[in-house]
């Protein structure tokens, strides 16, 4: 281990509620390119998923559903 190298503990629901936390970030963001797509302000937004803005929705409200799904598994309200 070098002077560089940090080691933290954590309890299990620390590490919980960081990966619920990160989840409603990433949702977040999702659906603001949500927005920014079906407001047409393509010029502001670098599609991730797909170049047609359809498809581009599609993938993205998936996305964000399967977030919602892991935050419920963590048995967080979403």
């Amino acid at each position: 281990m070098s002077l560089d190298d940090v080691m933290i503990s954590l309890y299990p629901d620390q590490v919980d509620e960081m990966i619920c936390k990160q989840m409603r970030l990433f949702i977040q963001d999702m659906e603001e390119n949500l927005d920014m797509i079906q407001a047409g302000r393509t010029d502001d937004y670098f599609p991730v998923f797909d170049n047609d803005p359809v498809q581009e929705i599609a993938y993205i409200q998936d996305h964000i559903e399967s977030a919602k799904m892991i935050i419920e598994w963590y048995g967080e309200s979403v």
